[in-house]
């Protein structure tokens, strides 16, 4: 359907540059409006998240995200 989140899948990777991190997609299925959206709240969350804090490493861990950071 149009805007179903049903069944999604989104794989991609974290990158750190000059202390800020992004969320890239390198696939998303089903593709279509809403879940084309994902990767935009997944970055503006890890904005609100770590905006304040210089982030030097980020690693997948089972159940969550870890990320080493310092201060700005």
């Amino acid at each position: 359907s149009f805007v179903s989140l049903r069944n999604v899948t989104i794989e991609g990777r974290f990158v750190v540059n000059n202390g800020d991190v992004d969320f890239g997609a390198d696939r998303i299925t089903p593709r279509n409006l809403a879940t084309g959206a994902i990767p935009g709240f997944i970055n503006q969350s890890l904005d609100q998240q770590l905006g304040t804090w210089c982030v030097e490493s980020v690693t997948v861990q089972p159940g969550q995200l870890a990320a080493t950071v310092r201060p700005r």
